[in-house]
């Protein structure tokens, strides 16, 4: 410590040198460091040089405020020998002033006088070459404050201090009045300063919080102005679920101009559908500005498709569904003739190819649009068969048969039969079944099918002395496209078997 001191000092110890006859104190001072008789004061001196036992609550975090402000706080009435007296001497401030008056206290102090104008208070740096000081933690602040005065002020006592205004930062005292010079009302000073520099011209920065924009479902992008003011400055936003915020975006560089500028915060982690408090917050050397609180809500995903159904026909083609979203969505098919896009974002259309039907049946495709969070919305494609072939006009006349073989007459008209299916039963005509369209009928035991034109059929191996029952129904096309005439009178007969030749 005491090589560190002397190499600290050497300003001092200079100037004492040199200059030793400008003050009867000086040698007391700078040259006779182990007199601390001489040096140091006596009235709550170690409350003043945090050496004290309840030095260790005090908070060094500044308080930014005013001299007007300082002079108003209630103090108790201070004693020479009361303890630190919490929560006034606890707290360290940081006030913008000038330096009217500065002594050279007997206790070896830098006794200054900081006014706003109208108010003043002391404010004192004690002589960090004593040994009482010099145990201080807060020794290497004193002896930069002690350059600093007489880098700018000089030593001796100086009535008409003239310079540009200062920021002060230093602990709060409640000092036994004795006629000090200066003196606030309530006998509160800032001892010990701890830091003392010229105020850098300009002011705190201007701060306007703007309405968030790319508000999403996790994220947004938070806005708003600077103004810096003239001097370097740093903004970040504070967000959360209140008003106490407790989360805070990146500190960023906001610059040193004197110009409005626009600036950004991205906050992400965010959920769904809910609100968030937001501000801008700009600190220069000269303090911090809050911009106004505003608040933004987080989307909440939607998701809906329209129409429900589309119909469409047989031959190969396309159609559309539209899709009303805020979200990223996805779309499967349960069918592999119809085929959709697959994905999209937002409101958008879903253009859904599908093959050709090549059978009589009408067939359903579903179409599931998805998005994360949200339960599918599904929507169908309905495709028709392909039309039959017109039925026959008429059916075939004189249909007849003994035994085993029936004959008729092929059916005329705008549209004739291809075929014919002759069906037959021994239990009677209520038990034939009417032919289904697009479903042939094979040949058979009881059925018989007949190109237009033979104009007869044979049924083998027949019960003798049985009754069987018969009717022809006329057809076109084959296969799934079979298309039987079913309406009207179907033609029938009857006939009983004796002993049946072929």
């Amino acid at each position: 410590m005491k090589f560190f001191l002397i190499a600290l000092l050497l300003p001092f110890m200079i100037h004492s040198s040199l200059f030793g006859q400008e003050s009867s104190n000086q040698t007391t001072e700078y040259e006779e460091d182990n007199q601390d008789v001489l040096c140091g004061g006596v009235e709550r001196w170690s409350v003043k040089v945090f050496t004290d036992p309840l030095a260790n609550t005090i908070d060094w975090t500044p308080k930014r405020t005013s001299i007007a402000h300082l002079v108003a706080i209630s103090t108790p009435s201070p004693s020479a020998t009361m303890p630190r007296y919490q929560p006034v001497e606890d707290s360290t401030y940081i006030v913008s002033c000038t330096i009217t008056i500065k002594k050279d206290e007997d206790d070896d102090d830098f006794h200054l006088v900081l006014s706003d104008g109208i108010n003043t208070l002391v404010g004192e740096v004690p002589d960090p070459t004593c040994s009482s000081v010099a145990s201080s933690p807060m020794v290497t602040q004193f002896i930069s404050a002690r350059n600093w005065v007489v880098q700018n002020i000089g030593y001796g006592n100086v009535n008409n201090v003239n310079l540009p205004p200062v920021t002060v930062t230093g602990v709060a005292f409640v000092d036994p009045p004795h006629g000090q010079t200066g003196a606030a009302p309530n006998h509160l000073e800032l001892h010990s300063i701890i830091d003392i520099h010229f105020t850098p011209a300009g002011s705190v920065p201007g701060v306007t919080t703007q309405a968030a924009s790319s508000v999403n479902f996790t994220a947004a992008l938070l806005n708003g102005t600077i103004n810096p003011n003239s001097l370097e400055t740093n903004y970040h936003f504070d967000w959360g679920l209140t008003t106490s915020y407790g989360n805070s975006t990146t500190t960023t560089a906001a610059g040193s101009g004197s110009s409005i500028i626009n600036v950004i915060g991205n906050i992400s982690g965010l959920s769904p559908g809910t609100l968030y408090h937001y501000r801008l917050v700009a600190v220069n050397s000269l303090g911090t500005s809050n911009g106004n609180d505003l608040t933004l809500t987080t989307l909440i995903p939607s998701l809906s498709v329209a129409p429900a159904n589309q119909p469409v026909t047989a031959a190969a083609g396309g159609t559309s569904f539209a899709v009303t979203s805020n979200t990223g969505w996805t779309v499967s098919s349960d069918q592999s003739w119809c085929i959709p896009a697959i994905s999209g974002t937002g409101n958008g259309i879903i253009t859904v190819n599908y093959m050709q039907n090549s059978t009589y049946l009408s067939r359903v495709a579903n179409v599931t649009v998805s998005a994360t969070g949200l339960t599918p919305v599904v929507v169908t494609v309905t495709q028709d068969g392909l039309p039959f072939l017109p039925e026959p006009t008429n059916y075939p006349s004189n249909f007849s048969g003994c035994n085993i073989h029936v004959h008729w007459i092929d059916a005329i008209g705008s549209v004739v039969p291809t075929g014919y299916l002759i069906r037959m039963s021994n239990l009677g005509f209520g038990s034939i079944e009417t032919p289904v369209d697009g479903i042939p009928v094979p040949d058979g035991p009881t059925d018989k099918n007949v190109p237009a034109g033979l104009q007869e059929a044979v049924f083998w191996n027949l019960n003798p002395y049985t009754t069987y029952y018969f009717m022809i129904f006329g057809y076109q096309g084959s296969g799934t496209l079979i298309d039987y005439k079913v309406d009207g009178a179907v033609p029938d007969f009857q006939e009983t078997t004796q002993l049946c030749n072929p």
